[in-house]
Formats: structure tokens, sequence, C-alpha cells
């Protein structure tokens, strides 16, 4: 398994994972975030080019993603955002979303699709690091 791959599916197992991003105020903002698809060696993310978090992304493209598991183990994955225009990933994405997909395209919405670059990767169990690796 690569390490991206260990990422990915480690994201999958936590279900739910967040997004930290810095605001015009330069002050931390985290939210919660549910798109990620890893296609090749990228794991993609995907965020309402409306929405603050997607604009706080295009004025400073460092960000941190964050998640936990039940069996208490966790993941910090930070990095900088390149953002992707490509029209066949965002009818991946929002056909991959279902009924939120569907509503995307219902209200024009565009999907704003990213990947991390230059990132760094700790994967901790309660106060160990289990594992430790730059993507």
């Amino acid at each position: 398994m690569t390490n991206i791959e260990k990422v990915g599916y480690f994201l999958e197992d936590a279900k739910i994972f967040y997004i930290t991003t810095v605001d015009e105020n330069n002050r931390p903002k985290s939210r919660p975030i549910g798109f990620k698809m890893l296609d090749g060696e990228k794991l993609y993310f995907g965020i309402g080019t409306f929405k603050d978090a997607y604009k706080q992304i295009e004025n400073n493209p460092y960000i941190e993603i964050v998640a936990t598991k039940t069996d208490g183990s966790w993941i910090r994955y930070d990095g900088k955002a390149v953002i992707v225009d490509d029209s066949e990933l965002e009818n991946r994405c929002l056909n991959a979303l279902g009924p939120i997909g569907a509503m995307y395209r219902e209200n024009n919405w565009k999907m704003g699709m990213f990947y991390l670059t230059d990132a760094h990767v700790e994967i901790k169990k309660i106060m160990k690091t289990e594992e430790e690796f730059d993507l």
C-alpha cells in the first residue's frame, strides 16, 4: 500500500474529517468536509467554490486535514492545496455525492477540486506516533 493510499483509507475508515484553513483575519477555521477521492497518486478533496473555505484556500493554500477513528487513532495531513480545474474530475465528484451532487447541478454550483502537495502526514494512536511521512 502506498503512503497516499494509507491516508485515503484512514479517512475512509474515519468517515468524518475536518479541514482547517486561515481566514482573512489570519484566524484558523475548521469545518467537516465529506468528499475525498483517490485517483492514482493524488487524493482529491472537493469544496463548493461559493463557500468561505474555498475562498480561504485561494487566499492561503496551506491547510490541514484531521480525522479520528473509534479505536483512538488519528491523522494529521497538512500541506499546500493545489486547485485543479478539471470538469471530468468535478463530474466524478458530483456523481459520487449522489443527492448533494444533484443539488450542486440544480443550483449551478461549482465544486472546487484540490489535492495537497509538499505534504506531511502523522498517524497517531493516543500519545504514540504510529507512522510519519512526507508526500
